[in-house]
Protein backbone atom coordinates (compact mmCIF):
# COMPACT_ATOMS: atom_id res chain seq x y z
CA UNK A 1 0.00 0.00 0.00
CA UNK A 2 2.78 2.84 0.86
CA UNK A 3 4.58 1.56 -2.48
CA UNK A 4 1.25 2.36 -4.38
CA UNK A 5 1.18 5.84 -2.57
CA UNK A 6 4.42 6.33 -3.54
CA UNK A 7 4.37 5.66 -6.85
CA UNK A 8 1.05 7.58 -7.19
CA UNK A 9 2.39 11.02 -5.98
CA UNK A 10 5.56 10.19 -8.05
CA UNK A 11 3.16 10.57 -10.89
CA UNK A 12 1.17 13.63 -9.73
CA UNK A 13 4.91 15.39 -9.31
CA UNK A 14 5.54 14.47 -12.86
CA UNK A 15 2.52 15.30 -14.11
CA UNK A 16 2.59 18.83 -12.72
CA UNK A 17 6.01 19.22 -14.08
CA UNK A 18 4.53 18.47 -16.79
CA UNK A 19 1.88 20.77 -17.03
CA UNK A 20 4.17 23.66 -15.59
CA UNK A 21 6.42 23.06 -19.01
CA UNK A 22 2.95 22.87 -20.79
CA UNK A 23 2.00 26.26 -19.14
CA UNK A 24 5.45 28.27 -19.83
CA UNK A 25 5.31 27.13 -23.44
CA UNK A 26 1.81 28.34 -23.80
CA UNK A 27 3.30 31.80 -22.58
CA UNK A 28 6.10 31.69 -24.75
CA UNK A 29 3.74 31.02 -27.45
CA UNK A 30 1.68 34.09 -26.93
CA UNK A 31 4.49 36.46 -26.51
CA UNK A 32 5.61 35.55 -29.48
CA UNK A 33 2.29 36.19 -31.03
CA UNK A 34 2.23 39.35 -29.30
CA UNK A 35 5.13 40.63 -31.04
CA UNK A 36 4.17 39.13 -34.06
CA UNK A 37 1.09 41.50 -33.85
CA UNK A 38 2.92 44.12 -32.76
CA UNK A 39 5.09 44.42 -35.94
CA UNK A 40 2.49 43.88 -38.08
CA UNK A 41 0.92 46.57 -36.82
CA UNK A 42 4.14 48.24 -36.71
CA UNK A 43 4.53 47.57 -40.56
CA UNK A 44 2.89 50.16 -42.95
CA UNK A 45 0.06 49.12 -45.31
CA UNK A 46 1.42 48.77 -48.85
CA UNK A 47 -1.28 50.31 -51.25
CA UNK A 48 -0.06 49.84 -54.95
CA UNK A 49 0.46 52.39 -57.35
CA UNK A 50 -1.33 51.69 -60.81
CA UNK A 51 -0.39 53.68 -63.76
CA UNK A 52 -2.75 53.48 -66.41
CA UNK A 53 -1.81 54.43 -70.23
CA UNK A 54 -4.31 55.10 -72.89
CA UNK A 55 -5.23 57.65 -75.17
CA UNK A 56 -8.20 58.64 -77.71
CA UNK A 57 -7.24 57.46 -80.72
CA UNK A 58 -7.07 54.10 -79.03
CA UNK A 59 -10.06 51.78 -79.90
CA UNK A 60 -9.29 49.12 -77.17
CA UNK A 61 -8.43 51.94 -74.00
CA UNK A 62 -12.29 51.48 -73.31
CA UNK A 63 -11.55 48.41 -72.15
CA UNK A 64 -8.45 49.17 -70.17
CA UNK A 65 -10.44 51.72 -68.26
CA UNK A 66 -13.15 48.81 -67.91
CA UNK A 67 -10.13 46.19 -66.28
CA UNK A 68 -9.19 49.20 -64.43
CA UNK A 69 -11.93 50.08 -62.58
CA UNK A 70 -12.51 46.03 -61.95
CA UNK A 71 -9.02 46.24 -59.66
CA UNK A 72 -10.55 49.58 -57.95
CA UNK A 73 -13.59 47.41 -56.54
CA UNK A 74 -11.83 44.22 -56.06
CA UNK A 75 -9.50 46.17 -53.58
CA UNK A 76 -10.76 48.97 -52.62
CA UNK A 77 -8.53 51.32 -50.70
CA UNK A 78 -5.55 49.64 -51.86
CA UNK A 79 -4.92 51.40 -55.14
CA UNK A 80 -3.59 55.06 -56.44
CA UNK A 81 -4.43 55.08 -59.45
CA UNK A 82 -3.51 57.17 -62.26
CA UNK A 83 -4.58 57.82 -65.71
CA UNK A 84 -1.81 59.07 -68.45
CA UNK A 85 -3.35 60.29 -72.13
CA UNK A 86 -1.00 60.52 -74.61
CA UNK A 87 -1.19 61.89 -78.14
CA UNK A 88 -4.75 63.49 -77.29
CA UNK A 89 -6.26 66.88 -75.76
CA UNK A 90 -5.59 65.58 -72.38
CA UNK A 91 -1.77 64.58 -72.46
CA UNK A 92 0.04 65.86 -69.52
CA UNK A 93 3.16 68.49 -70.71
CA UNK A 94 5.68 66.53 -68.50
CA UNK A 95 4.34 62.57 -70.13
CA UNK A 96 7.23 62.19 -72.45
CA UNK A 97 10.14 63.38 -69.62
CA UNK A 98 8.00 60.93 -67.12
CA UNK A 99 8.51 58.29 -69.69
CA UNK A 100 12.13 59.05 -70.08
CA UNK A 101 12.89 59.06 -66.45
CA UNK A 102 11.46 55.43 -65.88
CA UNK A 103 12.46 54.37 -68.93
CA UNK A 104 10.42 52.51 -70.60
CA UNK A 105 7.63 52.00 -74.01
CA UNK A 106 4.20 51.29 -72.41
CA UNK A 107 1.28 49.65 -73.96
CA UNK A 108 -2.11 51.21 -74.92
CA UNK A 109 -4.23 50.19 -73.68
CA UNK A 110 -1.63 48.83 -70.80
CA UNK A 111 -0.46 50.07 -66.71
CA UNK A 112 2.74 49.70 -64.31
CA UNK A 113 2.44 48.48 -61.42
CA UNK A 114 4.76 50.14 -58.59
CA UNK A 115 6.97 50.00 -61.67
CA UNK A 116 7.94 46.82 -61.31
CA UNK A 117 9.57 44.27 -64.41
CA UNK A 118 6.26 42.39 -65.03
CA UNK A 119 6.83 41.01 -68.32
CA UNK A 120 10.00 39.12 -69.64
CA UNK A 121 9.02 39.45 -72.80
CA UNK A 122 10.15 42.54 -75.04
CA UNK A 123 12.73 44.27 -72.29
CA UNK A 124 11.25 47.65 -73.71
CA UNK A 125 7.42 46.52 -72.26
CA UNK A 126 8.89 44.92 -68.98
CA UNK A 127 7.09 47.23 -67.03
CA UNK A 128 3.69 47.04 -69.18
CA UNK A 129 1.10 45.19 -68.73
CA UNK A 130 -1.71 43.93 -70.70
CA UNK A 131 -4.99 45.26 -69.37
CA UNK A 132 -6.79 40.90 -68.98
CA UNK A 133 -3.35 40.70 -66.09
CA UNK A 134 -4.38 43.78 -64.09
CA UNK A 135 -5.73 42.45 -61.58
CA UNK A 136 -3.81 39.42 -61.48
CA UNK A 137 -0.34 41.90 -61.29
CA UNK A 138 -1.72 44.21 -58.56
CA UNK A 139 -2.46 41.21 -56.35
CA UNK A 140 1.21 40.60 -57.04
CA UNK A 141 2.40 43.64 -55.93
CA UNK A 142 0.29 43.92 -53.06
CA UNK A 143 1.21 40.68 -51.72
CA UNK A 144 4.89 42.59 -51.03
CA UNK A 145 5.80 44.03 -47.72
CA UNK A 146 5.71 48.10 -48.21
CA UNK A 147 9.32 49.10 -47.62
CA UNK A 148 8.45 53.01 -46.30
CA UNK A 149 4.91 54.53 -45.76
CA UNK A 150 3.58 57.84 -47.18
CA UNK A 151 1.10 60.33 -46.45
CA UNK A 152 -0.15 64.08 -47.25
CA UNK A 153 -1.89 66.85 -46.17
CA UNK A 154 -3.74 68.00 -48.72
CA UNK A 155 -5.81 71.59 -48.81
CA UNK A 156 -7.19 73.95 -51.41
CA UNK A 157 -8.15 77.30 -51.57
CA UNK A 158 -10.73 77.56 -53.83
CA UNK A 159 -10.32 81.77 -54.08
CA UNK A 160 -6.76 81.49 -55.31
CA UNK A 161 -7.40 77.82 -56.62
CA UNK A 162 -3.72 77.19 -54.91
CA UNK A 163 -3.25 73.61 -53.69
CA UNK A 164 -0.65 72.72 -51.46
CA UNK A 165 0.23 68.94 -50.55
CA UNK A 166 2.35 68.89 -47.76
CA UNK A 167 3.78 64.85 -47.93
CA UNK A 168 5.65 63.04 -44.87
CA UNK A 169 7.31 59.71 -45.55
CA UNK A 170 9.16 57.27 -42.95
CA UNK A 171 10.85 54.52 -44.05
CA UNK A 172 10.55 50.56 -42.51
CA UNK A 173 14.20 50.30 -42.71
CA UNK A 174 18.05 51.56 -43.14
CA UNK A 175 18.35 52.12 -47.21
CA UNK A 176 20.60 53.66 -49.62
CA UNK A 177 19.60 55.09 -52.97
CA UNK A 178 18.26 58.25 -54.72
CA UNK A 179 15.24 58.43 -53.48
CA UNK A 180 12.50 60.39 -54.97
CA UNK A 181 9.08 62.00 -53.90
CA UNK A 182 6.24 62.14 -56.41
CA UNK A 183 3.37 63.90 -56.71
CA UNK A 184 0.58 63.65 -59.42
CA UNK A 185 -2.52 65.39 -59.64
CA UNK A 186 -5.37 64.40 -61.67
CA UNK A 187 -9.04 65.13 -62.54
CA UNK A 188 -11.80 62.52 -62.46
CA UNK A 189 -15.33 62.59 -64.41
CA UNK A 190 -14.05 64.26 -67.58
CA UNK A 191 -16.75 64.39 -69.77
CA UNK A 192 -14.77 64.15 -73.51
CA UNK A 193 -18.16 62.69 -75.63
CA UNK A 194 -17.75 61.91 -79.43
CA UNK A 195 -13.98 61.71 -79.01
CA UNK A 196 -12.99 58.08 -77.50
CA UNK A 197 -12.74 55.59 -79.94
CA UNK A 198 -14.67 52.71 -79.36
CA UNK A 199 -13.89 48.96 -80.99
CA UNK A 200 -16.61 47.45 -78.61
CA UNK A 201 -19.70 48.93 -80.53
CA UNK A 202 -19.99 45.82 -82.39
CA UNK A 203 -19.03 43.64 -79.78
CA UNK A 204 -21.78 42.29 -77.94
CA UNK A 205 -19.60 39.56 -75.75
CA UNK A 206 -16.58 41.64 -74.49
CA UNK A 207 -17.76 44.42 -72.54
CA UNK A 208 -21.26 44.62 -72.65
CA UNK A 209 -21.62 48.10 -71.36
CA UNK A 210 -19.78 49.72 -74.75
CA UNK A 211 -21.52 47.80 -77.02
CA UNK A 212 -23.88 49.45 -79.01
CA UNK A 213 -22.36 52.87 -77.35
CA UNK A 214 -20.94 54.34 -81.10
CA UNK A 215 -17.72 54.85 -82.40
CA UNK A 216 -16.69 57.15 -80.58
CA UNK A 217 -18.61 56.63 -78.11
CA UNK A 218 -21.20 59.28 -77.56
CA UNK A 219 -20.95 59.57 -73.68
CA UNK A 220 -17.63 59.07 -71.90
CA UNK A 221 -16.07 60.01 -68.96
CA UNK A 222 -12.32 59.62 -68.17
CA UNK A 223 -10.76 59.18 -65.00
CA UNK A 224 -7.71 59.62 -63.01
CA UNK A 225 -6.46 62.15 -65.68
CA UNK A 226 -2.60 63.00 -64.80
CA UNK A 227 -3.22 67.30 -65.13
CA UNK A 228 0.55 67.63 -63.56
CA UNK A 229 3.70 66.16 -61.95
CA UNK A 230 4.56 68.32 -59.41
CA UNK A 231 8.56 68.25 -58.43
CA UNK A 232 9.30 67.01 -62.01
CA UNK A 233 8.88 64.34 -63.91
CA UNK A 234 11.38 62.03 -62.56
CA UNK A 235 10.14 63.18 -58.98
CA UNK A 236 11.06 65.66 -56.20
CA UNK A 237 15.42 64.84 -54.77
CA UNK A 238 16.69 66.41 -52.12
CA UNK A 239 14.57 65.68 -49.43
CA UNK A 240 15.59 62.18 -48.75
CA UNK A 241 19.11 61.63 -47.86
CA UNK A 242 20.85 58.68 -49.95
CA UNK A 243 20.61 57.13 -46.24
CA UNK A 244 17.85 56.59 -44.56
CA UNK A 245 16.86 56.43 -41.00
CA UNK A 246 14.18 54.20 -39.84
CA UNK A 247 11.70 56.16 -38.09
CA UNK A 248 12.63 59.34 -39.37
CA UNK A 249 10.27 61.55 -41.31
CA UNK A 250 11.29 63.27 -43.99
CA UNK A 251 9.11 65.94 -45.75
CA UNK A 252 8.15 67.59 -48.66
CA UNK A 253 5.69 70.38 -49.90
CA UNK A 254 4.24 70.73 -53.35
CA UNK A 255 2.10 73.42 -54.58
CA UNK A 256 -0.13 74.30 -58.00
CA UNK A 257 -2.04 76.75 -59.15
CA UNK A 258 -5.09 74.82 -60.16
CA UNK A 259 -6.34 76.22 -63.86
CA UNK A 260 -9.73 77.55 -64.59
CA UNK A 261 -10.30 74.65 -67.08
CA UNK A 262 -9.67 71.81 -64.17
CA UNK A 263 -13.51 71.34 -62.21
CA UNK A 264 -11.72 71.81 -58.27
CA UNK A 265 -14.37 69.49 -57.24
CA UNK A 266 -13.41 66.59 -59.22
CA UNK A 267 -9.35 66.95 -57.96
CA UNK A 268 -7.34 63.95 -56.71
CA UNK A 269 -4.27 63.78 -56.09
CA UNK A 270 -1.53 60.76 -55.68
CA UNK A 271 1.51 60.81 -54.19
CA UNK A 272 4.56 57.88 -53.96
CA UNK A 273 8.21 57.78 -53.13
CA UNK A 274 10.18 55.70 -55.45
CA UNK A 275 13.93 54.70 -55.67
CA UNK A 276 15.43 56.34 -58.92
CA UNK A 277 17.20 54.74 -61.35
CA UNK A 278 17.70 56.05 -64.32
CA UNK A 279 19.64 53.97 -66.34
CA UNK A 280 17.73 50.67 -65.17
CA UNK A 281 14.94 48.96 -65.93
CA UNK A 282 14.32 47.42 -63.11
CA UNK A 283 15.14 49.62 -60.32
CA UNK A 284 13.22 52.39 -60.36
CA UNK A 285 10.08 50.46 -58.03
CA UNK A 286 7.91 52.54 -56.36
CA UNK A 287 8.37 51.96 -52.06
CA UNK A 288 4.46 53.22 -51.63
CA UNK A 289 1.63 55.57 -52.62
CA UNK A 290 -1.02 57.32 -51.16
CA UNK A 291 -4.26 58.80 -53.03
CA UNK A 292 -6.80 61.37 -52.11
CA UNK A 293 -9.83 61.88 -54.04
CA UNK A 294 -11.96 65.43 -53.82
CA UNK A 295 -14.28 64.05 -51.00
CA UNK A 296 -10.94 64.29 -48.55
CA UNK A 297 -9.36 67.78 -49.65
CA UNK A 298 -9.49 70.33 -47.36
CA UNK A 299 -10.43 73.37 -47.65
CA UNK A 300 -7.65 75.47 -47.13
CA UNK A 301 -7.75 77.65 -43.82
CA UNK A 302 -8.80 81.84 -44.54
CA UNK A 303 -5.44 83.63 -43.77
CA UNK A 304 -5.25 85.01 -40.46
CA UNK A 305 -5.84 88.97 -39.60
CA UNK A 306 -1.82 89.21 -39.24
CA UNK A 307 -1.19 88.45 -42.64
CA UNK A 308 -2.52 91.90 -43.81
CA UNK A 309 0.49 93.23 -41.66
CA UNK A 310 2.82 91.61 -43.56
CA UNK A 311 4.11 93.13 -46.70
CA UNK A 312 6.27 91.45 -49.64
CA UNK A 313 7.89 94.07 -52.06
CA UNK A 314 9.32 94.66 -54.28
CA UNK A 315 6.71 93.02 -56.54
CA UNK A 316 7.36 92.32 -59.60
CA UNK A 317 11.23 92.62 -58.33
CA UNK A 318 14.79 91.96 -60.24
CA UNK A 319 15.65 89.15 -58.14
CA UNK A 320 15.72 90.87 -54.23
CA UNK A 321 12.44 91.22 -52.71
CA UNK A 322 11.61 91.85 -49.03
CA UNK A 323 9.08 90.19 -46.69
CA UNK A 324 8.33 92.25 -43.82
CA UNK A 325 6.17 92.43 -40.83
CA UNK A 326 4.41 95.77 -39.28
CA UNK A 327 5.17 94.41 -35.84
CA UNK A 328 8.83 94.41 -35.28
CA UNK A 329 8.16 91.11 -32.45
CA UNK A 330 6.63 88.95 -35.34
CA UNK A 331 8.61 85.90 -36.24
CA UNK A 332 8.19 83.24 -39.20
CA UNK A 333 9.68 80.41 -39.65
CA UNK A 334 11.25 78.44 -42.70
CA UNK A 335 10.12 80.54 -45.98
CA UNK A 336 9.49 78.14 -49.33
CA UNK A 337 9.55 79.57 -52.42
CA UNK A 338 7.89 77.27 -54.90
CA UNK A 339 7.46 77.61 -58.64
CA UNK A 340 4.34 76.99 -60.49
CA UNK A 341 4.76 73.46 -60.89
CA UNK A 342 4.84 73.14 -57.05
CA UNK A 343 8.73 71.99 -57.06
CA UNK A 344 10.78 73.93 -53.87
CA UNK A 345 13.03 76.23 -55.55
CA UNK A 346 16.01 75.16 -53.43
CA UNK A 347 18.61 77.35 -55.25
CA UNK A 348 16.27 80.37 -53.38
CA UNK A 349 18.00 82.60 -50.70
CA UNK A 350 16.03 83.44 -47.96
CA UNK A 351 18.23 85.76 -45.10
CA UNK A 352 16.79 86.62 -41.67
CA UNK A 353 16.14 89.74 -40.48
CA UNK A 354 14.55 90.67 -36.99
CA UNK A 355 11.46 91.53 -38.99
CA UNK A 356 11.35 89.47 -41.88
CA UNK A 357 13.45 88.08 -44.95
CA UNK A 358 15.16 88.77 -47.78
CA UNK A 359 14.27 86.76 -50.55
CA UNK A 360 17.43 86.20 -53.24
CA UNK A 361 15.74 84.62 -56.46
CA UNK A 362 18.77 86.12 -58.63
CA UNK A 363 19.62 81.98 -59.11
CA UNK A 364 16.15 81.57 -60.49
CA UNK A 365 14.81 82.41 -64.36
CA UNK A 366 11.68 84.91 -64.70
CA UNK A 367 8.69 83.67 -63.33
CA UNK A 368 5.98 83.54 -61.16
CA UNK A 369 6.45 81.91 -57.47
CA UNK A 370 5.11 81.46 -54.56
CA UNK A 371 6.06 82.53 -51.01
CA UNK A 372 4.94 80.40 -48.56
CA UNK A 373 4.74 81.96 -44.81
CA UNK A 374 4.19 80.76 -41.22
CA UNK A 375 3.99 82.30 -38.36
CA UNK A 376 2.44 81.03 -35.20
CA UNK A 377 0.68 77.94 -36.34
CA UNK A 378 -1.14 79.94 -39.06
CA UNK A 379 0.28 80.08 -42.91
CA UNK A 380 -0.30 81.57 -45.93
CA UNK A 381 0.87 82.18 -49.53
CA UNK A 382 1.90 85.21 -51.09
CA UNK A 383 2.87 85.42 -55.21
CA UNK A 384 5.82 86.93 -55.77
CA UNK A 385 7.13 87.96 -60.26
CA UNK A 386 10.81 87.61 -60.55
CA UNK A 387 10.99 89.78 -63.90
Amino acid sequence: MADGRLKKKEMNCIMERLYSRWLLRVAVAVLLCVGCMGDAEAQPLRKVLFEEFTGEWCSLCPGGSLEMEKVLRTHPGRVVPISYHDNDALEPAQLNAMLDSIPFDPLYPGGTFDRLPWSENNPKHKMSVDRFDFLSTFEKSAARPAEADISAAVSLDRTSRLLTVNTRVEFVAAMQGDFRIHCVVTENAVQRNGTQLNAYDNDSLSYPSLFGAGNPLRIWAHEYVARSLLGGAAGSAGAIPRGTVPGRPYFETFMYDVPASTNIDKLGVAVFVSKYQHTSLTGNDVLNAEGYLGSVIMDAPAAPASAADWSLYPNPCNGIAYLRAADADAGTEAVPIFDIMGRRMRDARVNAFPDGRQLDLRALPSGLYHVRVSERGSGWTRSLVKR
